[in-house]
């Protein structure tokens, strides 16, 4: 009896430790070396193009997040268009570079059509907003650029609204 109970309070002890590790672990790994989240988390962004084609609207709305392994999501309100899909790295202290691919309906019909979007984003000090200048680029099949539209993307880090 008293050997299962010291095995049972060994295994524990590692379990715990082990929990303890991974805690400081995961915290570190979502922290800046300024202690802050940098980019990672959801987001609320506004973009607005620049010259839009005739019967593109000249906003967007998108919820996006970048996740503490370099995945971001994108999700646009813009009809007939998936949620982009894609990466970030952060450049410097303030400043990350990430690359998204999505796709829309093809005008002439069949496969929808890939595009991607490309941007340098600029994180206030504050860490709670940023401005970026995208790219939003229709690709070919071999992933040639057919054209591009630039947009104006405004962001602000999603607040946790209470119900009280």
């Amino acid at each position: 009896m008293k050997t299962y109970t010291m095995k049972t309070s060994f295994i524990a002890a590692i379990v715990v430790g082990g929990l303890g590790l991974s805690t400081v672990w995961l915290t570190t790994a979502k922290a800046d070396d300024n202690g802050s989240k940098g980019l990672t988390g959801s987001w609320d962004a506004v973009a607005t193009f620049v010259s839009p084609p005739p019967g593109f609207p000249p906003t967007a709305l998108l919820t996006e997040t970048y996740f503490v392994d370099g995945n971001v999501l994108l999700t646009p309100n813009l009809p007939n268009v998936t949620p982009a899909q894609g990466s970030y790295v952060r450049v410097d202290r303030n400043t990350y570079a990430y690359t998204a691919n999505f796709f829309s309906v093809n005008p002439a019909g069949g496969l929808l059509t890939k595009s991607r979007i490309v941007a340098t984003l600029n994180l206030a000090n504050d860490g709670n907003s940023y401005v970026t200048d995208a790219k939003l680029q229709a690709l070919d099949s071999n992933n040639n650029v057919l054209s591009t539209l630039s947009a104006v993307v405004r962001g602000k880090r999603l607040n946790i609204v209470t119900t009280h």
